[in-house]
């Protein structure tokens, strides 16, 4: 099958990651948070459909590190480019295609608490549509998925702002564009404490979801999310 999800994944390094939390728990807290986040975003990766998963890791030498935290089985770890997040975007779609893949998806891994099925969703409505996007509450986008490069949809964009989807969106063109339930990054301590109550509802109800997010954040103290 010839498809493919990149997932972004930084080294779980204290004051490396996660950095705006640092305001509501140490750096070695926020640090064993993201670590939780890459565990169970590899989860989702792995029970997806792709014919080919790749850990895009950052920063490249952290690489070997990558591989041993989260399991060679079935993954492929290349490295980021070292550019910004449009050239990153940029030059991986433009990989992943030179691999003869024809659906491709590239994930973030703020978003641990996506169901398990989403990416196969996101691959299933890009067999359809020209783009898929995954929409987040902050103005971005925690998926994005291609059939072809398209470079013009990443270039100059204001990267970490609320500005980012809509950008997106004028920069379509006369694409074909299919869209995924809404969602939502952890980038903020009030992101946080959203994720934790959420978390804990899914459980409540019977759907527990995230198991190594929901351990880590579980002693935290958070604001209220807002």
């Amino acid at each position: 099958m010839c498809t493919c999800v990149l997932l972004f994944a930084k080294a779980p390094w204290p004051g490396k990651v996660k950095t705006r939390l640092h305001g509501c728990c140490t750096p070695q807290e926020a640090a064993d948070l993201y670590r939780g986040f890459l565990l169970d975003s590899v989860a989702l990766l792995r029970a997806s459909g792709a014919g080919l998963k790749v850990v895009a890791c950052e920063p490249p030498a952290a690489q070997e590190e990558l591989a041993g935290l989260l399991g060679g089985e079935g993954l492929i770890f290349v490295p980021q480019p070292q550019t910004d997040l449009g050239g990153r975007l940029v030059q991986l779609f433009a990989w992943a295609f030179d691999q003869g893949m024809e659906r491709v998806l590239a994930l973030g891994s703020d978003s641990p608490s996506l169901p398990a099925g989403r990416l196969d969703e996101a691959l299933e409505l890009l067999a359809e549509r020209e783009v898929v996007i995954g929409p987040s509450t902050d103005g971005g986008y925690y998926l994005i998925g291609l059939r072809q490069p398209a470079p013009e949809l990443f270039a100059g964009l204001d990267w970490s702002t609320g500005r980012v989807l809509a950008q997106t969106l004028e920069r379509l063109g006369e694409r074909s564009l299919g869209l995924l339930p809404i969602g939502y990054d952890v980038d903020t301590p009030q992101d946080a404490g959203l994720l934790k109550v959420h978390l804990e509802a899914l459980a409540r109800a019977g759907h527990p979801a995230a198991a190594h997010t929901r351990q880590a954040i579980q002693p935290l103290i958070l604001p209220d999310p807002s």
